[in-house]
């Protein structure tokens, strides 16, 4: 009684089977768009992280391609840098796809793809699809700074939040609209002379909370310094706490100075060794064909003749060979674009000069207040940083109400009846 049944699930399944294998398995066979960033999406398959997965030699997952139209084996990538534009999402002039299954992060929390911004510095972990494309399995995005601004200087070219002096990525004076007291979150990079290069810079609502990521710099009993900026923290927070360490804190701004409530370590991960990575960073020339950048990213193989100040924007294609360290395919030198305006007489607490190195001292800066002094920056060029103010709700001028007037055809008198009158076409006045 139960081999009927046995052999028509037997016929079922090679029914399935015979379906499956005429079904093209192309992402491109099918037209269905699937999402993404400006109605771009990825034709065919609904794309997604979970499945198949993408593993190391040791067999481990490390991502997922399952059910993304990605047939056969393909590469990882890591790209990290500001975002360029949407239509998709453009890292290092990379163009990564979007699906419906990318995760998405703002400082650690979950958001929609819509959040993101133009500015924004983005890590993105994902497969390539060809010379200039890819598709992005997760992006994730940290704002670098987050407080109440102290300063602005230059009339608008620089501004001080959490001890760090903050100035544009291009040349111009940005900042004009940002006022002390103003709550930002700021998406930079940090430079070698310890100022902080803003591609976006976003207005919140009023706030007490603050949020910085970036090395230690030093290590005391309940303080625990932060790109030099002393923050107060419970012993717990800091055990085994390292100068050198790259970790995000957040916590409270006081009278009485920065609160941390909570300390996490935040090392830039960029990915197994033998992973292509595509980054945009501000390194300078160490020794031993070395460049490392404020951030803790070291990239080897640099041309003894490449001199770099740690103030350029520098994008490198290659390789991980270590945690945090880059063997260099590819350099590309930008010019110069985020100039130092400290100058002289500008306080430690504008970053004026802050400096970074891999191996930091155990001294605490304390943080000092004062008058910025206007300096003009130099003429350089780059790309525009994005600044979005709050939201104020425009007034809406009336219309003037004209009338129009009325205007009448002339009067004309009729000649004797001895002469025929001239044929005249009268033109309204309008």
């Amino acid at each position: 009684m139960h081999q009927p049944r046995v052999n028509r699930g037997l016929a079922l399944v090679a029914l399935l089977i015979a379906a499956w294998t005429a079904t093209p398995t192309s992402g491109h066979a099918q037209a269905e768009e699937t999402g993404g960033i400006g109605g771009t999406g990825i034709s065919g398959e609904t794309g997604g992280i979970g499945g198949t997965g993408i593993r190391t030699p040791s067999g481990e997952e490390t991502g997922g391609i399952g059910g993304t139209g990605v047939r056969g084996r393909a590469a990882p990538i890591i790209g990290y840098g500001p975002i360029q534009r949407f239509g998709s999402v453009f890292v290092n002039g990379r163009e990564y796809a979007i699906s419906g299954r990318t995760l998405v992060t703002i400082d650690g929390g979950a958001v929609p793809v819509a959040a993101l911004r133009i500015g924004d510095i983005a890590k993105v972990h994902g497969i390539i699809t060809g010379p200039h494309s890819g598709l992005a399995l997760s992006i994730s995005v940290r704002d670098a700074i987050i407080g109440r601004v102290t300063a602005v200087s230059g009339q608008g070219s620089a501004f001080t939040v959490l001890g760090q002096r903050v100035v544009a990525a291009t040349f111009g004076k940005p900042f004009a609209d940002i006022r002390p007291g103003d709550t930002v979150a700021v998406a930079a990079q940090r430079l070698s002379n310890g100022n902080w290069a803003a591609q976006r810079v976003s207005v919140l609502a009023p706030s007490d909370r603050f949020r910085l990521e970036a090395m230690v710099t030093a290590v005391k009993s309940g303080i625990v310094a932060v790109a030099g900026t002393p923050i107060s923290a419970p012993p717990g927070l800091t055990a085994g706490l390292q100068p050198g360490e790259r970790v995000a804190v957040t916590g409270t701004m006081t009278e009485a100075g920065l609160r941390a409530a909570s300390l996490t370590r935040q090392p830039i991960a960029l990915g197994a060794p033998g992973t292509r990575v595509e980054v945009q960073n501000y390194f300078r020339t160490t020794d031993g064909g070395r460049i490392v950048a404020a951030d803790g990213m070291v990239a080897t193989g640099a041309s003894p003749k490449v001199n770099l100040s740690g103030l350029a924007s520098v994008e490198i294609d290659g390789r991980v060979t270590a945690p945090n360290t880059i063997a260099i395919d590819h350099i590309d030198i930008d010019t110069p674009v985020a100039p130092d305006l400290s100058g002289p007489g500008t306080s430690h607490a504008e970053g004026a000069t802050q400096t970074e190195s891999q191996e930091p001292g155990n001294d605490i800066a304390e943080p000092q207040t004062g008058t910025d002094t206007e300096i003009t920056p130099p003429d350089d060029v780059g790309a525009p940083v994005e600044i979005e103010p709050p939201e104020v709700e425009e007034p809406v001028a009336p219309t003037p109400d004209i009338e129009q007037p009325d205007i009448s055809p002339p009067h004309i008198d009729t000649p004797s009846p001895h002469v025929d009158p001239p044929e005249i076409d009268v033109q309204p006045d309008h």
